[in-house]
């Protein structure tokens, strides 16, 4: 989907007048598009990056969390 509508964006650039002032918005455009392209390429890597990074945490903690329980049931059923 993306690839496509880089596609698009150049697409409509070649279309577009060129002289100097046309071939300035041009390249002016694509750069926009392209940023923008990127940074929500690169936003969505983050944010998989985080929910995996958190999901991990959750995981640990969880774990962490069992064994305590584990422990006070071993506690309780011990003769003291």
């Amino acid at each position: 989907m993306q690839i496509q509508q880089l596609k698009v964006a150049l697409s409509e650039l070649d279309n577009v007048k060129t002289n100097k002032y046309d071939s300035w918005i041009r390249q002016t455009t694509y750069t926009k598009k392209a940023n923008v392209f990127f940074l929500e390429k690169r936003d969505g890597i983050v944010k998989s990056k985080k929910s995996k990074a958190l999901s991990f945490w959750y995981t640990d903690e969880l774990k962490e969390k069992e064994k305590k329980r584990h422990n006070v049931g071993l506690d309780l059923r011990s003769p003291s």
